[in-house]
């Protein structure tokens, strides 16, 4: 991701468990570039809610996920 678009980002589903830079690092990197970024955090791997709320992410949803749920998550 490119500095200068961090501005143009409505919503962000970010996955914990991506490769390189790790989820919790992007999600920092991301609230540094914008603080008012909307972050919601995907993970199949039943990541403590707490921590991802408290780490700046908006909303947190488990995989998998069906999307009316998803639908609920970014209203």
């Amino acid at each position: 991701m490119h500095k200068n678009h961090g501005k143009d980002m409505d919503l962000v589903l970010l996955d914990l468990s991506m490769p390189g830079m790790g989820g919790y690092k992007c999600l920092a990197e991301l609230r540094r570039l914008d603080p008012r970024v909307n972050v919601i955090v995907v993970s199949g791997f039943g990541a403590d809610v707490q921590d991802v709320l408290h780490a700046g992410a908006k909303n947190y949803i488990g995989k998998p996920y069906q999307i009316h749920k998803l639908a609920a998550k970014i209203r």
